[in-house]
Protein backbone atom coordinates (compact mmCIF):
# COMPACT_ATOMS: atom_id res chain seq x y z
CA UNK A 1 0.00 0.00 0.00
CA UNK A 2 1.39 3.42 -0.94
CA UNK A 3 2.29 5.92 1.78
CA UNK A 4 -0.33 8.36 0.46
CA UNK A 5 -3.07 5.72 0.49
CA UNK A 6 -2.05 4.57 3.99
CA UNK A 7 -2.32 8.13 5.30
CA UNK A 8 -5.71 8.46 3.65
CA UNK A 9 -6.99 5.28 5.35
CA UNK A 10 -5.68 6.43 8.73
CA UNK A 11 -7.10 9.96 8.52
CA UNK A 12 -10.52 8.72 7.38
CA UNK A 13 -10.66 6.07 10.11
CA UNK A 14 -9.46 8.13 13.10
CA UNK A 15 -12.80 9.88 13.87
CA UNK A 16 -14.58 6.51 13.84
CA UNK A 17 -11.89 4.96 16.04
CA UNK A 18 -12.08 7.89 18.49
CA UNK A 19 -15.87 7.62 18.82
CA UNK A 20 -15.76 3.83 19.31
CA UNK A 21 -12.96 4.14 21.89
CA UNK A 22 -14.68 6.96 23.78
CA UNK A 23 -18.00 5.09 23.95
CA UNK A 24 -16.62 1.54 24.30
CA UNK A 25 -19.07 0.48 21.62
CA UNK A 26 -19.17 0.31 17.82
CA UNK A 27 -22.96 0.52 17.95
CA UNK A 28 -23.00 3.71 20.04
CA UNK A 29 -20.28 5.20 17.86
CA UNK A 30 -22.40 4.45 14.79
CA UNK A 31 -25.41 6.18 16.32
CA UNK A 32 -23.25 9.16 17.27
CA UNK A 33 -21.83 9.48 13.75
CA UNK A 34 -25.10 8.78 11.97
CA UNK A 35 -24.05 5.61 10.15
CA UNK A 36 -24.43 1.86 10.42
CA UNK A 37 -22.48 -0.23 12.93
CA UNK A 38 -20.82 -2.35 10.17
CA UNK A 39 -19.47 0.86 8.62
CA UNK A 40 -17.75 1.87 11.84
CA UNK A 41 -16.37 -1.66 12.19
CA UNK A 42 -14.96 -1.51 8.66
CA UNK A 43 -13.21 1.81 9.32
CA UNK A 44 -11.64 0.46 12.51
CA UNK A 45 -10.65 -2.82 10.84
CA UNK A 46 -9.01 -0.88 7.98
CA UNK A 47 -7.09 1.19 10.52
CA UNK A 48 -5.93 -1.93 12.37
CA UNK A 49 -4.87 -3.55 9.11
CA UNK A 50 -2.95 -0.45 8.02
CA UNK A 51 -1.15 -0.16 11.37
CA UNK A 52 -0.81 -3.96 11.67
CA UNK A 53 -1.97 -3.94 15.30
CA UNK A 54 -5.13 -4.77 17.23
CA UNK A 55 -6.68 -1.63 18.72
CA UNK A 56 -9.65 -3.34 20.39
CA UNK A 57 -10.36 -6.58 22.20
CA UNK A 58 -13.71 -7.81 20.94
CA UNK A 59 -15.72 -9.94 23.38
CA UNK A 60 -19.32 -10.72 22.48
CA UNK A 61 -21.02 -7.31 22.14
CA UNK A 62 -18.35 -5.47 24.13
CA UNK A 63 -15.13 -3.83 22.98
CA UNK A 64 -12.22 -2.59 25.08
CA UNK A 65 -9.02 -0.89 24.04
CA UNK A 66 -5.75 -2.78 23.89
CA UNK A 67 -2.65 -1.09 25.31
CA UNK A 68 -1.78 0.11 21.82
CA UNK A 69 -5.35 1.31 21.37
CA UNK A 70 -5.17 3.33 24.60
CA UNK A 71 -1.98 5.06 23.42
CA UNK A 72 -3.54 5.93 20.07
CA UNK A 73 -6.82 7.06 21.63
CA UNK A 74 -5.03 9.48 23.96
CA UNK A 75 -3.08 10.94 21.04
CA UNK A 76 -6.19 11.25 18.84
CA UNK A 77 -8.25 12.72 21.67
CA UNK A 78 -5.58 15.32 22.43
CA UNK A 79 -5.19 16.10 18.75
CA UNK A 80 -8.91 16.63 18.19
CA UNK A 81 -9.09 18.83 21.30
CA UNK A 82 -6.25 20.96 19.92
CA UNK A 83 -7.95 21.26 16.56
CA UNK A 84 -11.20 22.27 18.27
CA UNK A 85 -9.40 24.96 20.24
CA UNK A 86 -7.82 26.29 17.05
CA UNK A 87 -11.23 26.47 15.36
CA UNK A 88 -12.58 28.31 18.38
CA UNK A 89 -9.80 30.90 18.27
CA UNK A 90 -10.33 31.42 14.54
CA UNK A 91 -14.11 31.66 14.95
CA UNK A 92 -14.07 33.82 18.08
CA UNK A 93 -15.61 31.13 20.31
CA UNK A 94 -14.56 30.16 23.80
CA UNK A 95 -13.90 26.55 24.78
CA UNK A 96 -14.68 24.96 28.13
CA UNK A 97 -12.95 21.64 28.83
CA UNK A 98 -14.71 19.16 31.12
CA UNK A 99 -12.91 16.23 32.70
CA UNK A 100 -14.93 13.26 33.95
CA UNK A 101 -15.25 9.49 33.89
CA UNK A 102 -16.85 7.70 30.94
CA UNK A 103 -19.80 6.80 33.20
CA UNK A 104 -20.41 10.41 34.25
CA UNK A 105 -20.11 11.59 30.64
CA UNK A 106 -22.61 9.02 29.37
CA UNK A 107 -25.10 9.00 32.24
CA UNK A 108 -25.07 12.59 33.52
CA UNK A 109 -23.27 15.03 31.21
CA UNK A 110 -24.40 14.14 27.67
CA UNK A 111 -28.14 14.06 28.57
CA UNK A 112 -27.72 17.68 29.75
CA UNK A 113 -25.82 18.89 26.68
CA UNK A 114 -28.75 21.00 25.50
CA UNK A 115 -28.90 22.94 28.76
CA UNK A 116 -25.15 23.45 28.73
CA UNK A 117 -25.26 24.88 25.22
CA UNK A 118 -28.17 27.20 25.98
CA UNK A 119 -26.49 28.43 29.18
CA UNK A 120 -23.15 29.02 27.42
CA UNK A 121 -23.98 30.33 23.92
CA UNK A 122 -21.12 30.65 21.44
CA UNK A 123 -19.15 28.08 23.42
CA UNK A 124 -17.68 24.73 22.47
CA UNK A 125 -17.35 22.01 25.07
CA UNK A 126 -14.47 19.53 25.02
CA UNK A 127 -15.17 16.45 27.14
CA UNK A 128 -12.06 14.61 28.30
CA UNK A 129 -13.39 11.37 29.69
CA UNK A 130 -11.37 8.59 31.31
CA UNK A 131 -12.10 5.02 32.42
CA UNK A 132 -11.28 5.99 35.99
CA UNK A 133 -11.76 9.37 37.62
CA UNK A 134 -8.27 9.37 39.16
CA UNK A 135 -6.82 9.51 35.63
CA UNK A 136 -8.38 12.93 35.03
CA UNK A 137 -5.85 15.77 34.91
CA UNK A 138 -7.89 18.30 36.87
CA UNK A 139 -5.24 21.00 36.40
CA UNK A 140 -5.68 20.75 32.64
CA UNK A 141 -9.50 21.04 32.69
CA UNK A 142 -11.68 24.09 33.21
CA UNK A 143 -14.17 21.92 35.11
CA UNK A 144 -13.78 18.38 36.44
CA UNK A 145 -16.66 16.23 37.66
CA UNK A 146 -15.31 14.19 40.55
CA UNK A 147 -16.46 11.98 43.39
CA UNK A 148 -15.40 12.80 46.93
CA UNK A 149 -16.12 14.66 50.15
CA UNK A 150 -16.12 18.11 48.54
CA UNK A 151 -12.60 19.08 49.59
CA UNK A 152 -9.86 19.44 46.97
CA UNK A 153 -6.67 21.37 47.66
CA UNK A 154 -6.65 24.81 46.00
CA UNK A 155 -9.89 23.99 44.19
CA UNK A 156 -13.48 25.17 44.47
CA UNK A 157 -16.20 22.50 44.46
CA UNK A 158 -19.96 22.68 43.76
CA UNK A 159 -21.98 19.62 44.72
CA UNK A 160 -23.95 18.16 41.84
CA UNK A 161 -25.69 15.52 43.96
CA UNK A 162 -24.97 13.55 47.16
CA UNK A 163 -24.17 9.86 47.00
CA UNK A 164 -27.14 7.57 47.47
CA UNK A 165 -26.71 3.93 46.44
CA UNK A 166 -29.61 1.54 45.95
CA UNK A 167 -30.51 -1.72 44.16
CA UNK A 168 -32.33 -1.62 40.82
CA UNK A 169 -33.41 -4.14 38.21
CA UNK A 170 -35.68 -4.41 35.20
CA UNK A 171 -39.45 -4.57 35.76
CA UNK A 172 -39.49 -7.95 34.01
CA UNK A 173 -36.89 -9.45 36.38
CA UNK A 174 -38.70 -8.03 39.42
CA UNK A 175 -41.89 -9.69 38.21
CA UNK A 176 -40.09 -12.96 37.49
CA UNK A 177 -38.48 -13.03 40.96
CA UNK A 178 -41.69 -11.78 42.60
CA UNK A 179 -39.84 -8.98 44.40
CA UNK A 180 -41.62 -5.94 42.98
CA UNK A 181 -44.49 -5.31 45.37
CA UNK A 182 -43.56 -7.33 48.45
CA UNK A 183 -41.20 -6.06 51.18
CA UNK A 184 -37.79 -7.73 51.22
CA UNK A 185 -35.39 -8.65 53.98
CA UNK A 186 -31.82 -7.66 53.22
CA UNK A 187 -30.68 -11.31 53.55
CA UNK A 188 -32.95 -12.23 50.65
CA UNK A 189 -30.64 -10.35 48.29
CA UNK A 190 -27.99 -13.03 48.80
CA UNK A 191 -30.30 -15.47 46.98
CA UNK A 192 -30.86 -13.11 44.03
CA UNK A 193 -28.73 -12.57 40.88
CA UNK A 194 -26.48 -9.67 41.85
CA UNK A 195 -24.21 -8.14 39.21
CA UNK A 196 -20.95 -6.55 40.28
CA UNK A 197 -18.44 -4.30 38.57
CA UNK A 198 -14.93 -2.98 38.97
CA UNK A 199 -14.43 -0.08 41.39
CA UNK A 200 -15.25 3.25 39.75
CA UNK A 201 -13.23 5.36 42.19
CA UNK A 202 -11.68 5.37 45.66
CA UNK A 203 -14.27 4.72 48.40
CA UNK A 204 -16.43 2.98 45.80
CA UNK A 205 -19.50 1.32 47.32
CA UNK A 206 -19.82 -2.33 46.32
CA UNK A 207 -22.24 -5.06 47.40
CA UNK A 208 -20.16 -5.93 50.49
CA UNK A 209 -20.35 -2.31 51.67
CA UNK A 210 -24.08 -2.15 50.93
CA UNK A 211 -24.85 -5.36 52.87
CA UNK A 212 -22.72 -4.15 55.79
CA UNK A 213 -24.56 -0.81 55.86
CA UNK A 214 -27.82 -2.69 56.36
CA UNK A 215 -26.37 -4.95 59.05
CA UNK A 216 -25.83 -8.07 56.96
CA UNK A 217 -22.99 -9.89 55.20
CA UNK A 218 -22.50 -10.33 51.47
CA UNK A 219 -22.25 -13.97 50.39
CA UNK A 220 -20.38 -13.60 47.11
CA UNK A 221 -19.90 -17.35 46.61
CA UNK A 222 -23.36 -17.78 45.12
CA UNK A 223 -23.47 -14.62 43.02
CA UNK A 224 -22.71 -14.10 39.36
CA UNK A 225 -19.91 -11.55 39.35
CA UNK A 226 -19.31 -9.55 36.21
CA UNK A 227 -16.55 -6.99 35.89
CA UNK A 228 -18.05 -4.27 33.72
CA UNK A 229 -18.28 -0.52 33.76
CA UNK A 230 -21.32 1.05 35.38
CA UNK A 231 -22.77 1.81 31.95
CA UNK A 232 -22.38 -1.84 30.93
CA UNK A 233 -23.98 -2.99 34.16
CA UNK A 234 -26.99 -0.73 33.59
CA UNK A 235 -27.42 -2.29 30.15
CA UNK A 236 -27.26 -5.79 31.65
CA UNK A 237 -29.78 -4.83 34.32
CA UNK A 238 -32.16 -3.42 31.67
CA UNK A 239 -31.85 -6.72 29.81
CA UNK A 240 -33.03 -8.56 32.92
CA UNK A 241 -29.73 -10.29 33.71
CA UNK A 242 -29.52 -9.28 37.34
CA UNK A 243 -29.74 -6.64 40.06
CA UNK A 244 -27.17 -3.86 40.25
CA UNK A 245 -26.30 -1.08 42.65
CA UNK A 246 -27.19 2.28 41.14
CA UNK A 247 -26.45 5.90 42.02
CA UNK A 248 -28.97 8.70 42.25
CA UNK A 249 -28.27 11.31 39.63
CA UNK A 250 -26.94 8.69 37.21
CA UNK A 251 -30.03 6.50 36.70
CA UNK A 252 -32.82 9.07 37.09
CA UNK A 253 -33.99 8.89 33.48
CA UNK A 254 -33.91 5.08 33.56
CA UNK A 255 -36.23 5.13 36.56
CA UNK A 256 -38.46 7.85 35.10
CA UNK A 257 -38.92 5.85 31.89
CA UNK A 258 -39.51 2.61 33.85
CA UNK A 259 -36.56 0.95 32.13
CA UNK A 260 -35.34 0.11 35.64
CA UNK A 261 -37.12 0.07 38.98
CA UNK A 262 -35.77 0.70 42.45
CA UNK A 263 -36.14 -2.04 45.05
CA UNK A 264 -37.31 0.42 47.67
CA UNK A 265 -36.29 0.67 51.28
CA UNK A 266 -32.59 0.06 50.72
CA UNK A 267 -30.99 3.44 49.96
CA UNK A 268 -27.50 3.75 51.36
CA UNK A 269 -26.50 7.38 51.99
CA UNK A 270 -22.88 8.39 52.52
CA UNK A 271 -21.03 11.61 53.30
CA UNK A 272 -19.62 11.73 49.76
CA UNK A 273 -21.04 13.04 46.53
CA UNK A 274 -20.31 14.13 42.97
CA UNK A 275 -18.87 17.61 42.51
CA UNK A 276 -17.97 20.09 39.80
CA UNK A 277 -14.40 21.05 40.69
CA UNK A 278 -12.76 24.24 39.41
CA UNK A 279 -9.52 26.11 40.10
CA UNK A 280 -10.00 28.81 42.74
CA UNK A 281 -9.14 31.49 40.20
CA UNK A 282 -11.51 30.13 37.52
CA UNK A 283 -13.40 32.70 35.48
CA UNK A 284 -16.33 30.26 35.38
CA UNK A 285 -16.94 29.98 39.15
CA UNK A 286 -20.05 32.14 39.36
CA UNK A 287 -21.69 30.95 36.14
CA UNK A 288 -20.99 27.27 36.90
CA UNK A 289 -22.72 27.71 40.25
CA UNK A 290 -25.76 29.22 38.56
CA UNK A 291 -25.74 26.47 35.92
CA UNK A 292 -25.73 23.72 38.56
CA UNK A 293 -28.70 25.34 40.29
CA UNK A 294 -30.50 25.36 36.94
CA UNK A 295 -29.60 21.76 36.09
CA UNK A 296 -30.97 20.54 39.41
Amino acid sequence: MSELLSKSVVMNALPHFEAAARMNSFTKAADYMGMSQPSVSRYVAALEQTLNIDLFVRENNRVTLTNEGKILYQAVSDGLAGITRAFDVIGGKQTISIGCSHAIATLWLYPRAGKLESFFPNTNFVVRSEDRAENIDIDDCDVSILFGNGIWKEKYAYQLFPEEVFPVCSPALAEQLKIWSRPLEVERFNTLPLLSEGALYADYVGWADWFSFFGSKYNSAHQERRIFTHVNNIEHAMAGRGIILAWNGLVDRYLENNWLIELEGFRMKTNNGFYAVLPNHSQYRDCIGKLIDDLG
